[in-house]
């Protein structure tokens, strides 16, 4: 299952399309940068992992995110206004996420721990 969300700008608020989609206080990175207290102060954040996939949060100077695994890097672009991100592996981990700014400098690196059954 897949689920859309589709927001629009107006009179300086984000408001949701729809019927099917309730809540207050969507949070837009870019007017309110400080805003982004999940991310704790650091510029990336992990919020779910599996053996393959990790998704989370990034804040505004993360411009490219880098998967690394078994000693290759694959780095992609990072073009989204919210700051929600996530990645895929080909294989199960480990493996890392760095956060990189638009220069090309690492700004971090998270390595999230996920127990085996």
């Amino acid at each position: 299952m897949a689920l859309t969300a589709t927001f629009t700008r107006q009179d300086g608020q984000w408001t949701a399309e729809g019927t099917h989609w309730h809540g207050t206080g969507f949070h837009d990175p870019f007017t309110d940068p400080g805003g982004l207290y999940s991310l704790g102060g650091e510029p990336i954040v992990y919020s779910s992992t599996s053996e393959t996939i990790w998704h989370g949060t990034a804040d505004a100077s993360v411009k490219y995110l880098a998967l690394i695994q078994e000693g290759h890097e694959d780095r992609r672009p990072l073009d989204n206004h919210f700051g929600a991100w996530i990645v895929r592996a080909d294989k199960p981990g480990p493996f890392r996420v760095a956060a990189i700014d638009e220069n090309g400098t690492p700004l971090a690196e998270i390595e999230p721990r996920f127990e085996r059954h």
